[in-house]
C-alpha cells in the first residue's frame, strides 16, 4: 500500500507491499513474515523501510537516491521518525483480529510489537 510519511518536514512516498518485501527478503535472507511473529526489532525495520522507500519513489516515478546511511540520517533527523515507520509498516500489513467499527462494519488490525 503506497502511503506518504512525514520526516524531517518532507513528505517521503513508501510502499511495503510485496516488492519492499520481496527485495528484502531476496537480499538479507530474513523472512519478514517470521520476524513479525517474533516481534520485529527496529533495525529490520529500518532496514525494510530502505525497500519500502525505494518501492515508493518508484511508484510515483522519483528518484531515490539515499542508501541506509542516509536513511539512518533521515531518521535521525526526526523524533518521531521510528513510530512513523511503525505506523505506516502496520498499515500495509495483513489484518489479522477483528474489530468492530462504530459503523457496524468489521475493521481488522494487526498488532505490532518492536523489540
Amino acid at each position: 500500500m503506497l502511503t506518504t510519511i512525514k520526516l524531517n518536514g518532507k513528505d517521503y512516498p513508501i510502499d511495503y507491499g510485496y516488492r519492499a518485501r520481496y527485495y528484502y527478503e531476496k537480499d538479507t535472507g530474513v523472512k519478514i513474515l517470521s520476524s513479525i511473529a517474533n516481534g520485529i526489532d527496529h533495525n529490520t525495520l529500518i532496514d525494510l523501510s530502505l525497500y519500502a522507500l525505494q518501492t515508493g519513489h518508484k511508484k510515483e516515478g522519483k528518484t531515490f537516491n539515499l542508501d541506509i546511511d542516509g536513511v539512518l540520517d533521515l531518521l535521525d533527523s526526526d523524533n518521531d521518525s521510528l513510530l512513523k515507520l511503525m505506523e505506516a509498516f502496520a498499515e500495509s500489513m495483513p489484518k489479522g483480529e477483528e474489530e468492530k467499527k462504530a459503523n457496524g462494519q468489521v475493521k481488522k488490525s494487526v498488532k505490532l510489537s518492536v523489540k
